[in-house]
């Protein structure tokens, strides 16, 4: 745990929290990450310190402090420039993300995004390159290591497009990705398994669940956006309900 949490009374404050909500509730955890990120702000006006350790209080909370990942999954949150120069949020997860489950997973990138707006950040404006790198690079980790889930190329392209932070990631596989590499806004052309595991099995597995909590609380937190979860979890519907060849294809690209 970062020394400066000890200095903010949190344990105090998670319970304070969890007698207006109930224990392990989405509106108690980003009560939790709120605070934590307002009093960290408050010690060093650093916002993105901040925005790090309050998704961190979150993720520990949520996974009950018993797994490795919201001290080993998430890396580091970054902010990077828009294609206006405005800034936007990213965060790098790491493999040991896996050990959180999938709920945990994708609701850490809702944490991330309601710290996002708290601190005035825009949202991430992905590329078309960038969308085909995380496509490409879901199937070339699928290759590599075990995935409980893999998404349609349609899944992937709607999401990574509504997705108001970029799902990041720290390379975890001695392997280089088969397409897309040298993009300009992406660190490492090798494949970062943290961030294939959050999009995958976190975001396109349990948008159905995450959203049906969610959505009951939404309009509290300033979220509602998030209801393309629930056109996400219609497409895929549609998708896996039958079966569609453009779904297996991969756009050819220069950086081969």
């Amino acid at each position: 745990m970062n020394p400066i949490i000890k200095e903010i009374n949190l344990p105090e404050k998670i319970r304070e929290i969890e007698k207006i909500y109930k224990p392990l509730s989405f509106s108690t955890i980003l009560k939790i990450s709120e605070y934590v990120s307002e009093q960290i702000y408050n010690k060093t006006k650093d916002k993105i310190r901040a925005i790090e350790l309050g998704l961190r209080a979150g993720f520990a909370y949520h996974t009950l402090g018993v797994v490795a990942a919201p001290t080993e999954g998430i890396v580091k949150v970054m902010a990077k420039k828009r294609m206006d120069g405005k800034e936007y949020i990213s965060v790098f997860y790491a493999g040991p993300v896996r050990s959180a489950g999938g709920t945990p997973q994708a609701f850490s990138v809702v944490i991330a995004d309601f710290l996002r707006r708290k601190f005035g950040y825009e949202k991430y404006d992905p590329t078309e390159d960038e969308i085909q790198r995380y496509i490409i690079e879901i199937y070339d980790y699928k290759r590599a290591a075990h995935l409980q889930y893999t998404p349609k190329n349609e899944e992937i392209t709607f999401t990574v497009k509504n997705l108001p932070i970029e799902i990041n990631g720290e390379p975890t596989e001695k392997i280089e990705v088969s397409a897309y590499k040298d993009l300009p806004r992406v660190e490492t052309n090798y494949i970062r398994g943290g961030a294939v595991l959050v999009l995958a099995e976190g975001i396109c597995q349990k948008a159905k669940k995450i959203w049906k909590e969610l959505s009951k609380i939404a309009k509290d937190f300033n979220l509602e956006d998030w209801s393309w979860l629930d056109e996400l979890k219609k497409l895929q519907e549609k998708l896996h309900g039958g079966s569609s060849d453009s779904s297996d294809i991969i756009k050819p690209n220069k950086n081969i």
